[in-house]
Protein backbone atom coordinates (compact mmCIF):
# COMPACT_ATOMS: atom_id res chain seq x y z
CA UNK A 1 0.00 0.00 0.00
CA UNK A 2 2.54 2.13 0.93
CA UNK A 3 5.22 1.42 -1.84
CA UNK A 4 3.45 3.67 -4.72
CA UNK A 5 6.90 6.43 -5.31
CA UNK A 6 4.06 9.27 -5.82
CA UNK A 7 2.69 8.95 -1.91
CA UNK A 8 6.11 8.75 -0.52
CA UNK A 9 7.06 11.80 -2.21
CA UNK A 10 8.63 14.32 0.12
CA UNK A 11 6.89 17.59 -1.91
CA UNK A 12 3.04 15.36 -1.33
CA UNK A 13 1.20 19.13 -2.25
CA UNK A 14 3.35 19.52 -5.40
CA UNK A 15 5.31 22.72 -3.92
CA UNK A 16 8.52 23.10 -5.83
CA UNK A 17 6.51 21.65 -9.20
CA UNK A 18 8.76 18.40 -10.10
CA UNK A 19 6.96 15.48 -11.21
CA UNK A 20 7.24 12.48 -9.27
CA UNK A 21 10.94 11.18 -9.34
CA UNK A 22 12.25 13.74 -11.12
CA UNK A 23 15.95 14.99 -9.59
CA UNK A 24 15.96 17.78 -7.78
CA UNK A 25 18.30 20.06 -9.31
CA UNK A 26 20.70 22.73 -7.27
CA UNK A 27 20.56 25.07 -10.20
CA UNK A 28 17.72 28.24 -9.52
CA UNK A 29 15.67 29.08 -11.76
CA UNK A 30 14.81 32.82 -12.09
CA UNK A 31 11.78 34.82 -14.01
CA UNK A 32 13.99 36.36 -16.02
CA UNK A 33 16.77 35.87 -18.44
CA UNK A 34 20.18 38.31 -18.41
CA UNK A 35 18.72 39.42 -21.77
CA UNK A 36 15.25 40.46 -20.74
CA UNK A 37 16.64 42.59 -17.28
CA UNK A 38 19.38 43.73 -20.08
CA UNK A 39 16.57 44.84 -22.13
CA UNK A 40 14.24 45.95 -18.95
CA UNK A 41 17.24 47.82 -17.35
CA UNK A 42 17.77 49.87 -21.09
CA UNK A 43 14.34 50.90 -20.95
CA UNK A 44 14.45 51.98 -17.27
CA UNK A 45 17.69 53.91 -17.99
CA UNK A 46 16.06 56.04 -21.28
CA UNK A 47 12.30 56.71 -19.80
CA UNK A 48 14.88 57.89 -16.74
CA UNK A 49 15.15 61.07 -18.87
CA UNK A 50 11.90 61.77 -19.11
CA UNK A 51 9.60 60.32 -16.00
CA UNK A 52 10.68 59.98 -12.10
CA UNK A 53 14.16 60.51 -13.44
CA UNK A 54 15.73 58.90 -9.99
CA UNK A 55 13.27 56.02 -9.71
CA UNK A 56 14.08 54.71 -12.99
CA UNK A 57 17.30 55.73 -13.31
CA UNK A 58 18.09 53.67 -9.75
CA UNK A 59 15.64 50.90 -10.87
CA UNK A 60 18.04 50.82 -14.57
CA UNK A 61 21.07 50.76 -12.50
CA UNK A 62 20.02 47.99 -10.59
CA UNK A 63 18.41 46.06 -13.34
CA UNK A 64 21.35 46.51 -15.56
CA UNK A 65 23.93 45.01 -12.78
CA UNK A 66 22.25 41.90 -12.08
CA UNK A 67 22.32 41.27 -15.88
CA UNK A 68 25.59 42.16 -15.88
CA UNK A 69 26.58 39.55 -13.23
CA UNK A 70 24.35 36.87 -15.01
CA UNK A 71 25.84 37.49 -18.78
CA UNK A 72 27.47 40.12 -20.27
CA UNK A 73 25.25 42.03 -22.63
CA UNK A 74 24.91 45.11 -24.51
CA UNK A 75 21.31 46.39 -23.79
CA UNK A 76 22.44 46.16 -19.69
CA UNK A 77 25.73 48.27 -20.84
CA UNK A 78 23.10 51.22 -22.19
CA UNK A 79 20.66 51.01 -19.52
CA UNK A 80 23.72 51.59 -16.77
CA UNK A 81 25.26 54.10 -19.42
CA UNK A 82 21.54 55.93 -19.53
CA UNK A 83 20.95 55.61 -15.66
CA UNK A 84 24.30 57.17 -14.87
CA UNK A 85 23.84 59.82 -17.07
CA UNK A 86 20.56 60.85 -15.91
CA UNK A 87 21.78 60.40 -11.62
CA UNK A 88 24.41 62.87 -12.89
CA UNK A 89 22.55 65.51 -14.71
CA UNK A 90 19.74 65.13 -11.60
CA UNK A 91 22.58 65.57 -9.63
CA UNK A 92 23.80 68.61 -11.56
CA UNK A 93 20.27 69.94 -11.66
CA UNK A 94 20.36 69.88 -7.64
CA UNK A 95 22.98 71.39 -7.40
CA UNK A 96 21.86 74.41 -9.71
CA UNK A 97 18.60 74.93 -7.71
CA UNK A 98 20.94 74.75 -4.38
CA UNK A 99 23.24 77.67 -5.69
CA UNK A 100 19.51 80.08 -7.28
CA UNK A 101 18.26 79.68 -3.50
CA UNK A 102 21.27 80.63 -2.19
CA UNK A 103 22.02 83.76 -4.52
CA UNK A 104 18.47 85.10 -3.15
CA UNK A 105 18.99 84.65 0.38
CA UNK A 106 20.13 88.13 0.44
CA UNK A 107 17.26 89.40 -1.01
CA UNK A 108 15.10 87.19 0.86
CA UNK A 109 16.51 88.29 4.26
CA UNK A 110 15.63 91.83 3.05
CA UNK A 111 11.88 90.83 2.51
CA UNK A 112 11.75 88.78 5.39
CA UNK A 113 12.80 91.98 7.67
CA UNK A 114 10.32 93.94 5.90
CA UNK A 115 7.74 91.74 6.48
CA UNK A 116 8.87 91.37 10.18
CA UNK A 117 8.99 95.71 10.59
CA UNK A 118 5.67 95.12 9.03
CA UNK A 119 3.96 92.87 11.43
CA UNK A 120 5.60 94.16 14.20
CA UNK A 121 4.08 98.17 13.42
CA UNK A 122 0.71 95.98 13.05
CA UNK A 123 0.41 93.72 16.11
CA UNK A 124 2.84 95.61 18.00
CA UNK A 125 5.92 93.36 19.02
Amino acid sequence: MYDNEDFMNEDPWNVSGRASGEAETTETSSYFSAGDLGKISMACGIISFFFYHVLFAILGLVFGIVSQSKSKNSCATVGIVCSVISLALMFFVLLGVIAIILAFIPSATEWFEKIKDYLSGLYGF
